[in-house]
């Protein structure tokens, strides 16, 4: 999906938009952690990699570089995540990401969120980390 995004810093912004005839919905708390990656740095090549938080549900976003020069336009993909995306170390192994969810319908995100880190879909293990210690034997 393209998120065209334009940001503005103000005050009584909310009264503001309230005398233009705008109603608040709903107000929430959002709790963001970005992360880095193994593979490049997201700073350089101006991407992102975020988890957030809000009302008890988490989204894992991946955010694409910026692709005009008057907006924060660019690449998202979201993809809900009801467990945890985690980020491992196994000695002998070395390092790994896993995206977790408890529904196979969010598949395809999780791989587009991958492909967005430069992981191709054939390039995605399906075995087991002791799997992969006996190969090593």
């Amino acid at each position: 999906m393209l998120e065209v995004e334009v940001k503005a810093a103000g005050s009584n912004l909310e009264s503001k938009l309230i005398g233009l005839g705008g109603e608040l919905l709903r107000a929430e708390g959002q709790e963001d952690l970005y992360s880095g990656s193994f593979w490049r740095d997201l700073r350089k090549s101006d991407e992102a990699l975020r988890v957030r938080t809000a009302n008890g549900r988490y989204v894992l976003t991946y955010k694409g570089p910026k692709v005009d020069l008057e907006t924060k336009t660019r690449e998202e993909v979201n993809s809900p995540v009801s467990n945890e995306i985690i980020d491992i170390n196994v000695g002998g192994l070395g390092d790994f990401i896993e995206v977790e969810s408890e529904s196979l319908s969010v598949k395809g995100k999780i791989f587009e969120l991958l492909e967005g880190l430069g992981i191709r879909r054939e390039d995605t293990i399906r075995e087991s980390y002791l799997e992969l210690l006996e190969k090593r034997k």
